[in-house]
This record gives C-alpha cells, structure tokens and sequence, in this order.
C-alpha cells in the first residue's frame, strides 16, 4: 500500500509540474460538505477545520487563501450544516489585490447508513462577499485577481461511499451576472494587460460536477487518489463594448487529478494535505479560476469519538 501511494504521488507531482497554465476551474461546489473528497462525512465529530491553500492561477498568478470552516452536527450525527470563510491575498503581473471571499452555507444529511455504504445529500449556497469589481491602483482588473465570483450561487450534490470508494455528483447554477469589468484603455502601456481578455458583466454558465474517489488505509494514515469532472453546461457571457456575447468554446469539461493524504494525531484531531491538478480544460476560461495545480493544507479539530473519526469507513481496514 506505501508503495502505491508513494507512485501516486510521483505521478501527480510529475504532471502538476509540466501541465501549463491549466485550469481546476472550481466554482466552490466540489469543497462544499460531503463532496469535498476527504471522506469525512456527517457522521465524524470534526467541527473545526482551518485551511490553507495556494493556487496557480492565470498567468503565474500566486491566489493564496486562508479559510475558517465551521461545522454543526445533529440528528442523531446524520445532519450538518456549515460554513465555509474564505480570506484571499492575490498577487500577479499586474499587482495585488486582497479581501474575503465568497461565504458558502449549506447542509449535508446523511439518509443512508449501513456497514459498507453510506449515502448522503446537499443543499448550499454560495454568497457574494462583493461585486467582482476590484481595482488596481483604480483600473479595472481581471477575473483573475478578484476575491469573489460576485453572483449568488445554488449548489445541489448527492455522495456516496462504497467500502474504499466515493462517488460524488454536483450541480451549480449562478444567478444573473457580476459587475467585473477590464478593459486595455485603462492600462495604456502595459503589455501584460493584452494577455486577458477585454469584458465586464460576467454571467458564468452552470457547472456539473463528477467526482471519483479511492481511499487506501493503514491504522493512523489515509491515502486517496481520484478523478474529479467539472463541465461547464453553458458558454459564459459577458459584454465587449456595446454587445452582450457567448464566449465560444467557454463552455465544456475540465477534468483533474486529485491525490490526498490525512492522518490522526495523538489528541484524535487530524490534518489533511490534497493536492490538484487539471489534465483536460475547458479552451477559454475567463472566470478566473484558472489553476496550474492547487495544494491545500487543512487541521481539524473539535468534539469526537475515537471510534467515529473517520466514517463512514473504519480507519483501520
């Protein structure tokens, strides 16, 4: 099993590296609750969980977030709600920008309990925490550099575990369009500016989500490594100039790799490190969500029970 999870790891570190400017293209739906892939489901007592992440986004662009995630169990263990906090710090070519992120709320309720399968469902939303109007030194910047999507988002999911394998599935539909807006005239000069493209009022089309997950054991220590499909069912529109226009080829499927490993500590609190990267995309991406590969540091922490640390599979098998 060491050695199959050390190849996994090899493997994703190798094709994170040479994959360029690829996109993750991530709305938020597949960190929400149960479809977050780290197979803690609303039978664990983890409450607390604090993050970091970094990304590579467009053009080299560093995006780091710091991130708060609150989680209140009931009924019996099978329900939960949550709360998701971001904080990001943005820097690129063409400079800097910071704030809070979108904050998603949501719950999770797990209507399906037997020894090998546990099922679950999902009902969130993500709300804008501004505009996506950001400026830099007073010029319009591009999606890129902006702390939140600016739209008021639904999400609905449906997840699945299978003794060592997850299976979750996701739908996200924005609502109406943001108020970003980036155009050359406000950067004369600048040659990094002519790389993004000119647009404002950006209405992004909705996202399904597939995510294929296996899990490896030992009695302290988990390995995962799967597959997660994002397709974008409509193309993204935005205004250029005068006109309001589909983006061709804006709309399609972005397919990642994900690798994760989590272990307990002695005080049964446990920390995650995930890892992503894209192998197909979407040909034009204008959202901002652009990621040559994401690392994501997590500590969570809270009320438990030793025996319910990691359901709905025991941890030892």
């Amino acid at each position: 099993m060491k050695k199959t999870a050390l190849i996994l790891l090899i493997t994703f570190l190798l094709t994170g590296h040479y994959i360029y400017a690829q996109g993750c293209n991530d709305a938020g739906l597949c960190s929400m609750g149960d479809l977050d892939g780290q197979g803690l489901t609303s039978g664990n007592k983890y409450n607390t969980r604090l993050s970091y992440i970094f990304g590579l986004g467009e053009r080299q662009t560093m995006i780091n977030t710091v991130q708060f995630e609150q989680r209140f169990i009931f009924w019996e263990n099978r329900g939960q709600i949550f709360l998701q906090l971001p904080f990001h710090y943005i820097y690129g070519e063409l400079g800097q920008t910071f704030g809070v992120g979108d904050i998603s709320v949501g719950f999770n309720y797990t209507y399906l309990k037997k020894k090998d399968l546990t099922a679950s469902f999902l009902i969130a939303a993500k709300l804008p925490s501004n505009d996506a109007n950001k400026t830099i030194d007073g010029k319009g910047a591009p999606m890129v550099y902006q702390t939140s999507l600016g739209t008021y988002d639904l999400a609905l999911g449906a997840n699945f575990f299978y003794k060592k394998w997850q299976v979750g599935l996701g739908y996200l539909k924005p609502f109406s369009s943001n108020s970003n807006y980036f155009y050359y005239s406000e950067w004369p000069g600048n040659t990094d500016a002519l790389e993004y493209t000119q647009m404002q009022d950006l209405a992004r089309g909705d996202d399904a989500m597939l995510r294929l997950n296996r899990f490896f054991y030992t009695k302290k220590n988990r390995f995962n490594a799967g597959l997660l499909a994002l397709y974008r069912i409509q193309e993204d529109k935005v205004t250029q100039g005068d006109n309001r226009i589909a983006l061709d080829n804006s709309d399609g499927l972005t397919l990642n790799i994900n690798l994760g490993y989590q272990k307990v500590l002695k005080n049964e609190d446990a920390i995650t490190l995930s890892f992503a990267a894209p192998i197909i995309t979407r040909e034009v991406r204008v959202d901002g969500l652009t990621r040559t590969f994401v690392v994501m540091f997590t500590y969570a922490f809270g009320n438990k029970k030793k025996d319910e640390v990691f359901q709905p599979v025991k941890f030892n098998q």
